[in-house]
């Protein structure tokens, strides 16, 4: 789907650590957003201000990875949960100008966020009691109800927002990948099914007599569409004259749009790279 904006937003904490806030990024073509995970859980404080420190020295860390990347920053999930959580009741909770002093933090500090989530009042009783935001008649209401009216709250609405900050995203220019064989695949019969899965560009723009897988041999191997984005070929190694002998072979493709661009790889050059093995069961 091509219409959805992704984040990547892994639990924290990192301690301003980029690698390891990194550690399983998809990588900057899956990629729209940057975010993170983090809840206020720890009760002992009266106040928020020790997470909401480290929530700024990871915000910002954040930002200046999605300002090199040229994505969109945000605190895609946060709260208060434990027992941190509002309580039932709606008294009796510390800190019930939670919300404000996040906002104030990030704006003043973070100032590209582009927004913050949180999640919904569910409800229930109990152990089971679930309200992330203020309600009604709640000691925090009255804090809630300033931190939506204010200017400063990074809520989605153009009229409190500034956005002039906010880097842009990406744009996606389309790529092609071998999806079979896969890379250090052990290739062992003479026919090879060769599939090619195309992203990031619409049908109607794919130069559908383009596509061709190449081997590091010199030979083309045609494709041809299928559907999804896909594009089928078969190597015929005896016609190319390929030897099962135990030598490895790289497959590369390549498959343009209808105004002549070459379609980028999703990684590196999108090569594969395979062993050919002689079948035994044929001695």
């Amino acid at each position: 789907m091509h219409n959805l904006l992704y984040a990547y937003s892994p639990g924290g904490v990192f301690n301003g650590d980029s690698t390891d806030y990194l550690a399983t990024y998809p990588g900057d073509q899956w990629v729209d957003v940057l975010g993170y995970d983090e809840y206020d859980s720890d009760d002992s404080a009266d106040d928020s201000s020790a997470w909401i420190n480290t929530v700024v020295k990871d915000m910002k860390m954040v930002s200046d990875q999605a300002s090199q990347r040229g994505k969109i920053v945000a605190l895609t999930e946060f709260g208060r949960s434990g027992e941190r959580k509002f309580k039932e009741s709606g008294t009796g909770d510390k800190d019930t100008k939670f919300f404000s002093e996040l906002a104030e933090a990030l704006a003043e500090n973070v100032p590209s966020t582009a927004y913050m989530m949180t999640w919904a009042n569910f409800g229930g009783g109990g152990d089971n009691f679930q309200a992330y935001t203020p309600w009604k008649g709640s000691d925090g209401e009255a804090d809630f109800k300033a931190f939506a009216d204010s200017n400063k709250n990074l809520m989605a609405s153009k009229d409190n927002v500034d956005y002039s900050n906010a880097p842009a995203a990406a744009m996606q220019n389309g790529s092609a990948r071998i999806v079979t064989p896969v890379d250090g695949n052990r290739v062992t019969d003479t026919k090879v099914v060769v599939r090619v899965k195309t992203e990031g560009v619409k049908y109607s723009d794919l130069d559908l007599n383009s596509a061709i897988v190449t081997t590091d041999r010199g030979q083309n191997v045609k494709l041809k569409y299928s559907c999804n984005g896909y594009f089928t070929g078969i190597l015929d190694l005896n016609a190319a004259g390929i030897n099962l002998d135990q030598s490895k072979l790289t497959l590369t493709p390549q498959v343009k749009t209808k105004d002549g661009k070459t379609l980028a790889a999703a990684d590196g050059n999108g090569s594969v790279t395979v062993k050919l093995v002689p079948n035994q069961s044929r001695r």
